[in-house]
């Protein structure tokens, strides 16, 4: 495993597995000052920059360079902090032994500075990264872990609804439900990310109970909100499960349109394999409808093979 260089891949999974962006990311800035702090401060800005637009390519990049000035300085939380987010985008890219590797080295600075609640959401990326592989027993053991660290204080809303979807997977949907409603209560109105993250977690849980109209509400709610933070990977996840309720409402014609805005927004993120892996679907449903794919196809084909105007990830 090439730990030192940035992986060339773009393989993606719904958002309402590996949606807790911001969150995923976060660390405090040093008391300390050392020569290379400000830039190790400036290149994570700049890979915050891409990792929450999803654009993970460019994102780690600027991770690993930022870790390169931290580790210079010896800034250990600031390390950490880079670890963690270097781990999210090998999460993203489907690379789970990477990611855990870069997230228990994490965990372990963060243990040793004893710094619990960073501890506390490193465990809960690791477990939604375990659940997007149906690792689901070593994932409620990261989520154990996290809530003991927690002890008496409120657990963190992407905890919530990591556990959530956990439970959803396991098939406990009363369980589940309350565990995601309390996240829903409990994000902040200003932070996009956290109510996206429940929402789709929401969404998700409605879907798999059989319960396709209140889907429907959840997932455009998360959509609403990664459309106003601009985050362009979350979109096309929460177009790509639209479209999956509106297949199973027997809905085709609006199923095309949501496979439709997906599909082009991830060609237009460079994630070939998870547009290519939507096109079956979107082709089935279109002769349901009797729509025609052309125009699609050109531009997905274009913008796959890098001939996109404007690219979103340069």
């Amino acid at each position: 495993m090439p730990l030192a260089k940035a992986p060339r891949w773009c393989i993606g999974c719904f958002s309402i597995i590996v949606c807790l962006m911001t969150a995923c990311a976060g660390g405090g800035k040093p008391d300390s000052l050392y020569p290379t702090e400000s830039q190790g401060l400036h290149r994570y800005a700049q890979a915050m920059g891409f990792y929450e637009q999803g654009c993970y390519t460019r994102a780690l990049r600027e991770f690993l360079a930022a870790h390169e000035l931290f580790s210079a300085g010896d800034d250990q939380r600031s390390v950490a902090m880079c670890l963690n987010s270097i781990a999210n985008c090998y999460r993203f890219a489907g690379d789970t032994p990477s990611a855990l590797l870069f997230f228990d080295d994490s965990i372990r600075i963060y243990d040793r500075l004893q710094i619990p609640n960073e501890q506390i959401r490193v465990l809960a990326n690791r477990a939604a990264a375990l659940v997007a592989v149906m690792r689901l027993d070593e994932a409620a053991t990261s989520l154990d872990q996290a809530t003991t660290l927690a002890g008496d204080s409120p657990l963190p809303v992407t905890l919530l609804s990591t556990r959530g979807v956990l439970l959803t997977r396991q098939g406990a949907y009363q369980e589940a439900e309350e565990s995601i409603r309390q996240a829903i209560v409990r994000a902040e109105p200003d932070n996009l990310t956290e109510i996206a993250t429940a929402q789709a977690a929401m969404g998700n849980l409605m879907a798999a109970s059989q319960r396709p109209a209140e889907a429907l509400s959840h997932f455009s709610l998360a959509l609403a909100a990664d459309r106003k933070k601009g985050f362009f990977r979350g979109m096309a996840d929460d177009l790509a499960a639209l479209a999956v309720v509106h297949e199973q409402m027997n809905q085709p014609r609006q199923a095309v349109d949501c496979y439709r805005r997906s599909i082009k927004i991830y060609a237009l993120l460079g994630e070939a394999k998870q547009a290519m892996q939507l096109m079956p679907a979107l082709e089935a449903a279109a002769r349901l409808s009797g729509e025609n794919l052309d125009v699609t196809r050109h531009f997905v084909q274009q913008w796959l093979a890098g001939d996109a105007v404007e690219g979103i990830c340069r």
